[in-house]
């Protein structure tokens, strides 16, 4: 009797387990997705007044400031919270202070790296204003580095409600600081969109206790620093060549056209960031999901699963979003911003090769091997670097879009082959990424010359 009672009894754990991490899983992609799509709502409003009081120039210059503070950001990322959620006591008191007074020190040392690079930074782009601009939007990276240690429990928890909470309270605020400023001060140009930030940080930092409440207090211990530190040190060098790519358009941009066609650039880049942006969220939430998984061969099982759903559902989808970029863009801006329409496009299509080295980024990620995305990052850098003076010269900021996406597929591809994670069959979803891209660019391609007439 008791034969044939425990087979079906054992196997019942980790389905029941299964089961419980599917229902977590797509309870924090909604909460996940809730959270992008109303600061997508809240920024599109912003946007859509901001750019009526403030010139382009202002964006080209908030646009190039911010890409050297996200930079350096990266350029210091220790991995402290990935670290966290995997460790089996990162949960411990003990554990969140130290790796809050880890990145506590780190976040000091970012601002007072932006502080010193404010007056370079103005003389190189000849712009002195930017030397005041850099200076106070050092504050951020500070304030955000002094929030609750006890955040972290929620990712751990896959709460992510509180995150929700947490994340647009910081866009209101920002936003709707920007908003009244540039609406009060006309000629206020750029400050308007720093002293936001600064302020969306602030109120990140007194939500976060409001949300978490946490006694900081001085701890160190050595032994769990080493070990945090451990996995860490994988995470900031692939972070350092990821950051390179990825700031690396922002950074030549400005040498190529002038600041006002490179407002243009960012304001589109700003709005494919809304997607961008909740692409992260979902592989942010994967990652804590696939942890709960209870052996290396569930895991690979359902990366599998998320890959073949996203080619199903999302490629198509985000084909029709380039495609409909110009338009989107007619209907909300005025006529001088036209020129985004197909920068946003393109933009758009390369998320589609993005989103398959994300969900594979995230599983190295969990195996804590991150060699073959570090390869790949440094490859996609210098193939980014190369084509960009040339795609430019043919084609101006659309040019540098398309830098960017080739660039993307060619790290896709490079971190699938060497990763292991290829089933056979990553190539062709690669492939068919380029495909719903490509149609999307050429169909907005054509929307925006009949625009135009």
């Amino acid at each position: 009797m008791n034969a044939l009672v425990t087979p079906p009894t054992v196997r019942s754990v980790p389905s029941l387990k299964i089961r419980t991490a599917e229902k977590k899983l797509w309870s924090g992609i909604r909460w996940s997705a809730a959270a992008q799509i109303a600061t997508m709502f809240v920024r599109l409003g912003s946007t859509l007044i901001l750019t009526r009081l403030l010139l382009p120039e202002a964006y080209g210059l908030f646009g190039t400031m911010m890409v050297v503070m996200t930079t350096v950001e990266l350029l210091s990322d220790i991995g402290m919270l990935p670290a966290l959620l995997r460790h089996p006591q990162g949960d411990q008191p003990r554990w969140l202070l130290v790796g809050w007074w880890i990145g506590f020190f780190r976040s000091a040392g970012i601002a007072a790296v932006l502080v010193m690079a404010a007056y370079p930074m103005s003389m190189f782009y000849g712009r002195p204003e930017l030397f005041g601009l850099m200076a106070v939007v050092s504050l951020r990276p500070f304030l955000l580095g002094m929030r609750s240690p006890a955040m972290v429990l929620f990712r751990r928890k896959m709460d992510y409600r509180a995150l929700f909470i947490d994340e647009f309270t910081q866009t209101v605020v920002g936003v709707g600081v920007s908003v009244l400023l540039a609406w009060k001060i006309q000629s206020i140009g750029a400050w308007a969109l720093v002293v936001g930030t600064i302020a969306g940080a602030l109120s990140g930092l007194v939500v976060s206790y409001i949300l978490a409440p946490f006694r900081v207090r001085w701890l160190w211990d050595w032994t769990v620093a080493h070990e945090l530190g451990g996995f860490g040190r994988m995470v900031f060098l692939n972070t350092l060549v990821m950051a390179f790519w990825l700031g690396l358009d922002r950074f030549v941009g400005p040498w190529f056209v002038s600041f006002e066609a490179m407002g243009f650039y960012i304001v589109a880049m700003n709005l494919a960031a809304v997607a961008e942006g909740l692409l992260t969220r979902a592989t942010d939430v994967y990652f804590s999901s696939i942890l709960q998984s209870p052996n290396e061969a569930e895991r690979a099982l359902r990366h599998q699963n998320y890959v073949n759903k996203l080619c199903r559902i999302g490629m198509p989808l985000g084909c029709l979003a380039a495609l409909s970029a110009p338009l989107a863009v007619a209907i909300l801006y005025k006529p001088n911003f036209a020129e985004c329409g197909l920068i946003l496009a393109v933009l758009l299509a390369r998320l589609l090769p993005r989103a398959l080295g994300q969900l594979d980024f995230q599983m190295l990620l969990v195996r804590g091997t991150l060699r073959p995305s570090i390869s790949a990052y440094l490859l996609g850098g210098v193939v980014h670097g190369a084509m960009i003076p040339l795609m430019m010269h043919w084609l101006g900021t659309v040019g540098l879009a398309m830098s960017c996406l080739l660039s993307t597929v060619v790290v896709t591809f490079v971190q699938n082959h060497y990763s292991g994670l290829d089933d056979g069959k990553g190539s062709r979803r690669l492939m068919l990424s380029v495909l719903w891209g490509a149609w999307g660019i050429a169909g907005a391609a054509g929307l925006a010359v009949l625009l135009i007439r």
